[in-house]
């Protein structure tokens, strides 16, 4: 089976400009990258770099737009692929804003754009008129995104319409596979609690464009023995009645709740070369040591050449 690609998003690189990203890409061998064009609120412009506010590399949509084949000129020249976009949200509701990603995405050289659809309610609610509903957006979103060549693809994320393995298929059932597609992301299957690897893949494979890659743990519940006081662990807590709720957080691949190597030999049986972009977000843990430590590990658990 041979290596898979690997890349970055640069959501988890808020530390870094746009030369540092590139340039520690380089230094691991990491061949895909993926451009974070978002805008950074008023309000965090001042804050410490963080995944989800504050960038060093201030990308908006309008200079990805504008800036976009400049910015490709400058990976490839490098040796790096600019393989996807991943704005915060791209769901057509705005046809003008989700034409302006498109258009960033195009003249960035990228072959993907993530795009959002409408939250899971917590509430009950009428599955297949939701269902109905998200189809037909998604209809829409491939009308819109066709004269751009770019591929959408949907990210199995928790609280969306796409949580799990099925509810990604049904969604995607019938779509042309070159038009739609899916980011396998394995945090996020932790976080929900996916269990059953090859029911998984085998359920999500036609659709499957690329993978994330990163770590996902719950916390163990709070009992009367803390263990070794010297560790300070982190436990989950109770409520009134006495029952655990279940609290998790990021983690380093290695400690995913979810065996990575397992998920990733069948993901690759499955969609052979089948990008795997790193998504690490372990707190309190700098951007490059994170890249770092999970393209070790990634190294480790997939099969050589």
């Amino acid at each position: 089976m041979p290596t898979p690609p690997l890349g970055v998003t640069a959501v988890m690189l808020p530390e870094l400009d746009f030369d540092q990203q590139i340039e520690r890409c380089v230094e691991l061998n990491l061949t895909h990258y993926v451009y974070r064009p978002r805008v950074i609120a008023d309000h965090q412009r001042d804050s410490p770099y963080s995944n989800w506010g504050n960038h060093r590399f201030d990308l908006t949509p309008q200079r990805l737009a504008d800036e976009g084949p400049q910015l490709a000129d400058r990976l490839e020249a490098a040796g790096l692929t600019p393989f996807g976009t991943v704005p915060n949200t791209a769901d057509a509701h705005d046809e003008d804003l989700f034409k302006l990603h498109l258009q960033g995405a195009a003249a960035a050289r990228a072959a993907n754009m993530r795009i959002a659809l409408p939250p899971l309610s917590q509430g009950l609610f009428d599955w297949a008129a939701y269902l109905a509903a998200c189809r037909d957006t998604l209809a829409r979103m491939i009308d819109l995104a066709a004269p751009f060549d770019i591929k959408l693809v949907i990210e199995m994320h928790a609280g969306s319409p796409a949580v799990d393995p099925v509810g990604a298929r049904n969604l995607c059932e019938g779509f042309d596979p070159q038009h739609l597609g899916l980011i396998f992301d394995l945090p996020n299957l932790s976080r929900e609690g996916i269990r059953h690897a090859a029911l998984s893949v085998a359920a999500a494979a036609a659709y499957i464009d690329h993978a994330h890659v990163g770590g996902f743990t719950y916390l163990p519940p709070e009992t009367t023995s803390k263990g070794d006081s010297n560790q300070q662990p982190q436990f989950r807590g109770r409520d009134a009645d006495g029952f655990a709720e279940p609290v998790g957080t990021m983690a380093p691949l290695t400690d995913n709740d979810l065996h990575a190597p397992t998920w990733l030999r069948l993901l690759l049986e499955a969609v052979p070369h089948c990008p795997l972009i790193i998504e690490d977000y372990t707190p309190d843990k700098p951007a490059t040591t994170r890249l770092t430590d999970t393209a070790a590990a990634l190294r480790r658990a997939l099969p050589a050449d």
